[in-house]
């Protein structure tokens, strides 16, 4: 699910008072967990551009944070950069994938998976 779209009352829109980016996502967290799901990633795209008319490019996933492989300390620091990053502007450039102790440049238009078969062929 993301953001608003979800039947269920705690999945749905938050206010806007949490602290920092982290804070909302360890809110959806808690949430998904409370009706036995897991918050396996999270996918943050670039800041869209309020212009309707505008032919720029938007990268949807700038990044990928995923959750089940790292520990919430390090995904706390990740969100934090992004952050940072977002206020400063983006750069263009490959997404980035954060997993485990390493990180990965996008490679494909799968990022999750490595040598899996998609309708695109072997990824």
């Amino acid at each position: 699910g993301a953001v608003g779209l979800s039947r269920r009352d705690t999945l749905m829109d938050r206010p806007l008072s949490y602290t920092s980016l982290a804070d909302l996502i360890q809110s959806y967290q808690e949430a998904y967990s409370a009706v036995f799901h897991t918050l396996r990633r999270v996918r943050l795209s670039q800041v869209l551009p309020h212009d309707p008319h505008s032919a720029d490019t938007i990268e949807w996933r700038q990044l990928v944070v995923v959750l089940v492989e790292i520990p919430w300390s390090m995904a706390r620091k990740e969100f934090g950069n992004y952050t940072r990053q977002m206020k400063k502007g983006f750069v263009s450039g490959p997404g980035r994938i954060v997993r485990g102790l390493k990180e990965a440049r996008e490679t494909g238009p799968r990022l999750e998976t490595t040598g899996a078969t998609s309708f695109l062929g072997k990824v």
